[in-house]
């Protein structure tokens, strides 16, 4: 496991430390890297928090109009339909 091109792995050796000092501190790099690693995947598959992230940037006059016009094609639907069943 102990890469010589590692800076972490370099450094542990200059200051000295023994091979399983080095071990540990590669493994506790490895760790803390992972740890980044599923935090990020975490944060990309939570559909909802980006949602409501994409949501609140919207703004509110945005979602006023938007919310009016989803009014209205609902309107127009439930007319169309009344109509049909008239004839």
């Amino acid at each position: 496991m102990s890469d010589s091109s590692d800076p972490t792995t370099q450094a542990a050796r200059a200051a000295g430390l023994s091979e399983q000092d080095i071990v540990r501190t590669e493994i506790e790099q490895a760790r803390a890297d992972l740890a980044e690693t599923v935090d990020a995947l975490h944060h990309k598959l939570d559909v909802k928090a980006q949602v409501k992230a994409k949501v609140d940037a919207v703004p509110p006059r945005t979602r006023i109009i938007a919310g009016a016009a989803a009014a209205a094609l609902v309107t127009v639907i439930v007319v169309l339909k009344r109509r049909r069943r008239a004839s």
